[in-house]
């Protein structure tokens, strides 16, 4: 019978430690894979301006409005894009970013690292949605969401300006924004969108913060 010691200096034993550590590493990879590139819900979103909103319709220039839940992690990275988006189309566009808040909760609860990022950004305007009473009136339900109209409240756009959760970078969204504003192209009108539910208070956006670590962990 062979001593612990020489156990472990066989291949053997390190080939089952590889294995042993290398299996849920890969899971986890593969999990956090597919966790990224799941879009989320849409709702439906209206063709036209709604009637009925209290976002007013710029009538000189185009509205991007951005609907969010302002602890959703993965909302930076759309928050990175709608800053490129801001610096492309030069003050040509009006931005509304409209930050969830649960209707029990006061204002603070939406002053977070992505409300005060998407305050910085020039030109931006960003406002509370009580209850999401907004973010329904637009089809929105997912964090990260935008729509995008004419000056004629005519709906050139809508969907997601990030290609997965929590990753920024060119995109056929962002670019449909940038096109559709400064020349006046429409194509594509659609594109997924990749973040949080909006409508939930905490269990999404601990998950999602929960899958933030991981990669984060990962990176290093």
């Amino acid at each position: 019978m062979r001593s612990s010691s020489e156990q472990k200096n066989s291949p053997s034993f390190w080939l089952l430690l590889l294995i042993a550590w290398g299996v849920p590493v890969a899971c986890g990879m593969i999990l956090l894979g597919l966790h990224d590139a799941t879009p989320g819900a849409v709702g439906k979103s209206p063709n036209t301006w709604p009637e009925d909103t209290r976002i007013p319709l710029d009538r000189t220039l185009p509205t991007l409005i951005v609907f969010a839940h302002p602890k959703c992690p993965c909302l930076a990275a759309s928050i990175e894009e709608l800053n490129r988006i801001a610096a492309k189309t030069c003050g040509k566009l009006r931005i509304v970013v409209m930050f969830y808040r649960p209707r029990s909760s006061d204002d603070s609860w939406t002053r977070t690292a992505n409300s005060k990022r998407a305050e910085a950004i020039p030109g931006v305007v960003a406002a509370i949605d009580p209850d999401g009473v907004e973010a329904r009136r637009f089809g929105a339900a997912t964090s990260g969401h935008v729509v995008l109209f004419n000056r004629d409240g005519v709906r050139l756009y809508f969907g997601g300006i990030t290609n997965s959760r929590g990753h920024a970078g060119d995109n056929p969204g962002g670019e449909a924004v940038v096109a559709s504003t400064l020349e006046g192209r429409i194509a594509p009108t659609f594109q997924p969108v990749f973040g949080c539910p909006i409508f939930n208070d905490s269990n999404a956006s601990d998950l999602a913060s929960a899958v933030q670590n991981v990669r984060d962990q990962g990176t290093r």
